[in-house]
C-alpha cells in the first residue's frame, strides 16, 4: 500500500502514505487460501507493484513472485502497476519459464516528452520507455502491455503532445488509457505555471484514443488463428454465449473473448480457438 515515488502530479502518498510492503508470508497465506476456495486468477496489485519491497531495504518483487510460483496448483498469476523507472527485469525469465505468470505488463509511461516528464517527477525518458518495450517484446514475443497518458500538464506544449503522439506511434502498446490532468491540492504540481486550457486536454485526449483504437485493433488481430486459455465468467442470457478473458484481458478494463458454446463453467478455464476480431473484443469457438 502506499507510494514512494511522489510524482508531481499524484495524491497517493499524501493519501495513502508512504510505500509499506506486506509480508511474503501474509500475500502467500491469502493466494493459498484463495486457491483452496476455487479462485483461479491471482492478481497482484499496488500503487507500485515494483517498488514491493524496498521499504525494507531491497525490491523484492521478483523473490515473491518466485515464491508464489512454487506452489504446484494451477492458476493464473497477473501483475499490476510497474512503475517504467524501476522495471524489475527478472520477471522476464520467470515468465519465460512459467506459463502461469501471465505476459501482461502495466506500466504507466504517462508521458513521452523528456520535459513533461521532468516536472512529472518521473526520471525516464522516450528513448529509455522504448527501449523496454523493445526488451520485453524480444524476451516475450506473446507480451501484451498496457499503459496510461496524462495529457493537459503544466507546461504542456505542442511540441511534447507531438512528442507523445510520436512515442504513441512508434512504439506501439496494446492497450492504453488516457487521462486528461487535473490538479489534486497538495501536490507539487499543484501551482506549477503554464496550465493548459481544459478544451486544449480533452482535445489531446480524444486525439490519443482515437489513434489508439486502430493501434489496438492491429494488435488484436495477431491473436485470430491462436488458441487462448480463457476464463469463463458469465452467459450472455438467452444465448449460447459466454464472456471470457484471456491472458490479455485485465478485469474490467481490456476487452472480453466472446465464446460460442453450449455448456461452459463460469470459473473455469477453457481453450478456445480465437476467429475473428470484433473491435476491441474477439469472437471464439471450444477447442
Amino acid at each position: 500500500e502506499g507510494c514512494s515515488n511522489h510524482c508531481s502530479y499524484c495524491a497517493i502518498p499524501l493519501i495513502r502514505g508512504e510505500l509499506a510492503s506486506r509480508s511474503r508470508g501474509d500475500i502467500l497465506e491469502e493466494i493459498e487460501e484463495l486457491l483452496r476456495r476455487g479462485v483461479v486468477e491471482i492478481v497482484l496489485i499496488a500503487q507500485d507493484l515494483a517498488s514491493y519491497g524496498k521499504d525494507r531495504g531491497g525490491a523484492e518483487l521478483v523473490a515473491l513472485v518466485e515464491e508464489i510460483l512454487r506452489l504446484e496448483q494451477k492458476f493464473w498469476l497477473r501483475l499490476l502497476y510497474l512503475h517504467p523507472d524501476h522495471f524489475p527485469t527478472g520477471l522476464l525469465d520467470l515468465m519465460a519459464a512459467d506459463s502461469r505468470l501471465l505476459p501482461y505488463f502495466d506500466i504507466p509511461f504517462q508521458h513521452a516528452s523528456r520535459g513533461v516528464l521532468a516536472r512529472m517527477g518521473r526520471s525516464g525518458t522516450a528513448e529509455s520507455y522504448a527501449a523496454l518495450v523493445r526488451g520485453i517484446r524480444r524476451r516475450i514475443p506473446e507480451a501484451v502491455i498496457r499503459s496510461t497518458f496524462l495529457v493537459g500538464f503544466p507546461g504542456e506544449g505542442e511540441e511534447d503532445f507531438q512528442a507523445l503522439l510520436s512515442f504513441q506511434r512508434d512504439c506501439p502498446l496494446d492497450w492504453v488509457g488516457v487521462f486528461a490532468y487535473s490538479r489534486e491540492e497538495g501536490t507539487p504540481a499543484y501551482n506549477l505555471p503554464g496550465g493548459v486550457k481544459k478544451t486544449v486536454a480533452r482535445e489531446r485526449k480524444r486525439a490519443l484514443e482515437q489513434a489508439q483504437i486502430e493501434i489496438s485493433e492491429r494488435l488484436l488481430d495477431r491473436q485470430v488463428g491462436r488458441t487462448l486459455d480463457v476464463l469463463v465468467e458469465e452467459r450472455i442470457q438467452g444465448e449460447r454465449l459466454y464472456l471470457g478473458r484471456a491472458y490479455l484481458h485485465a478485469p474490467e478494463v481490456d476487452g472480453l473473448v466472446v465464446v460460442r458454446s453450449e455448456d461452459l463453467e463460469p470459473g473455469g478455464i477453457c481453450p478456445v480457438r480465437i476467429e475473428a476480431r470484433a473491435g476491441i473484443d474477439l469472437e471464439a469457438s471450444v477447442v
